[in-house]
């Protein structure tokens, strides 16, 4: 579910609310507590659809970034095997510092392009 469908639910949850909220809103009692439960749905269900966005976009995240580390991780393998380096310390250091910058490289990122 993406940004836009977000924004979908919010105006659909908002015109559908005001045209029921017209309707009963001429009925004495009726009107009154109606509005209310009509306007309590509407927000429960776009709350929905918001965590619905969320999770997807928490699950999208998280796939890119075992895709990068593992990415990462293939090339520093790649260039330390054509170089027989693979076992020695300093490679294995800077492996795992590329992991490192990779993982806050990424969180910066975030960090920037959070509203």
């Amino acid at each position: 579910m993406s940004f836009d469908q977000v924004k979908w639910a919010e105006g659909t949850s908002e015109h559908t609310a005001a045209a029921v909220n017209g309707l009963i809103g001429e009925i004495p009692v009726v009107g009154t507590v109606g509005g209310s439960l009509i306007d309590s749905l509407k927000y429960e269900w776009v709350e929905g659809v918001k965590d619905e966005a969320e999770e997807q976009g928490k699950q999208e995240s998280s796939k890119n970034f075992a895709a990068g580390v593992e990415g990462t991780n293939e090339l520093f393998d790649a260039w330390g095997r054509e170089r027989n380096v693979g076992g020695d310390p300093a490679f294995t250091h800077a492996k795992n510092e590329a992991g490192e910058g990779f993982t806050s490289g990424r969180d910066a990122a975030r960090a920037h392009l959070k509203p």
